[in-house]
């Protein structure tokens, strides 16, 4: 009897991964909580521009570089901020709708160039 009702339950599981847990319906319409407003925001333009007037006014201690292009051929940029032995990497937009790091970073770029008030 044991040895029975252990080859029914595997029986059972094994069908029971063959069936889906979700019904194709519900994976269709999956909702993306990605449809939030970004405006308001520094936008690509207006990044570079920021960029391009800190390097400037820096008097050499803030150099801007473009490392390579996006999938949509816009820049992206590299600054590196004084010399020394030590080096700090700090990126924001990983996902283009996470604009907050970027306003952090251009803050951060603005102090330690001397662009802040």
């Amino acid at each position: 009897m044991k040895k029975w009702a252990g080859r029914v339950g595997a029986l059972a599981l094994c069908a029971g991964l063959l069936v889906p847990a979700v019904p194709g319906e519900a994976l269709a319409k999956e909702e993306s909580h990605h449809d939030f407003s970004i405006s308001g925001f520094t936008d690509y333009a207006e990044m570079t521009k920021k960029l391009q007037q800190i390097a400037k006014s820096s008097k050499g201690l803030v150099a801007l570089e473009v490392a390579g292009q996006s999938n949509q051929g816009r820049d992206i940029y590299t600054v590196r901020v004084g010399s020394g032995d030590k080096v700090i990497l700090i990126q924001s937009e990983i996902h283009g709708n996470e604009k907050t790091g970027t306003e952090a970073i251009l803050n951060v770029l603005k102090t330690v160039s001397g662009n802040s008030p």
